[in-house]
């Protein structure tokens, strides 16, 4: 896929800051791009988690090994959903096959789809390009039909409602999911966890396991770690029977059981 002349993703240099930490790194590999869509309410903490590991990895290495671009739907600034306004480098376009398109959402919004999005992220998967979701990003990528019989994942607080849109999907509550081209993560510090992992594909373990330091990211997780912490752990109790109702309670939060089913289960 051809990109446009005045696309910032080919002369946007690599943020590469100087720092104390250092890690003696050989690669001849181009840098890897990232093109992050902000969504209106999108979540920082999330976004934020997913760049910074970028830029540690620079720092560290003394090497451009990630560039990124921002982009909204007009070009200009977007709203978080703790209300703080963030500028972005371009309005929403195609770019490389070789970039990773990743859509940011936070809270959802109701109302009409934006077509022109769902066109992007679906032309830049149909020509072999990597799509990614962070928090609810993954309703983009389901509303494109990029899921269709895929695993993926998204904030737990929206998976209920998210099962019940697509349920062609297969929905985990890990922390992070990568199938094949596609990569979901369901915000927070797993994006942070899914960029960990995409660093150690590229570069290997020990490299990301010092990027995880420097994000303090002290207990580095697995795509198969869960979203929250167990029920047990929250409880402070290990009983079984305890642990088994809090857990159909939570799975039937839309449509609450009764009592005598909850005893029965």
């Amino acid at each position: 896929m051809s990109c446009p002349e005045n696309d910032t993703e080919l002369n946007r240099d690599a943020v590469v800051p100087k720092g104390a930490a250092f890690f003696s790194l050989e690669t001849s590999k181009p840098a890897r791009h990232f093109a992050f869509h902000l969504l209106p309410d999108f979540t920082l903490l999330a976004f934020s988690a997913a760049l910074d590991p970028l830029r540690i990895a620079n720092q560290l290495a003394q090497l451009p090994l990630y560039r990124w671009t921002v982009t909204s739907e007009d070009g200009g600034p977007v709203v978080s959903s703790c209300a703080m306004s963030v500028n972005v480098d371009r309005r929403m376009g195609p770019v490389s096959r070789e970039t990773d398109l990743i859509v940011c959402g936070g809270t959802v919004r109701t109302g009409k789809r934006n077509r022109e999005l769902l066109s992007l992220v679906r032309q830049h998967a149909r020509f072999g390009g990597r799509v990614g979701g962070i928090c609810t990003g993954a309703i983009a990528l389901a509303q494109a039909g990029l899921l269709t019989g895929r695993r993926a994942t998204l904030h737990w607080e929206n998976q209920p409602a998210f099962r019940e849109m697509f349920p062609e999907v297969e929905v985990t509550e890990n922390s992070c999911e990568v199938d094949g081209t596609i990569f979901t993560c369901g915000g927070g510090v797993g994006a942070t966890d899914m960029m960990l992992e995409r660093i150690e594909a590229d570069y290997g373990r020990s490299f990301a396991d010092v990027v995880a330091d420097m994000c303090l990211h002290t207990q580095r997780r697995s795509d198969q770690a869960p979203q929250r912490t167990s029920i047990s752990n929250a409880l402070d109790s290990r009983n079984p029977f305890l642990v088994r109702a809090i857990k159909v309670m939570q799975v039937n939060i839309e449509t609450p059981v009764t009592m005598d089913e909850l005893a029965d289960a």
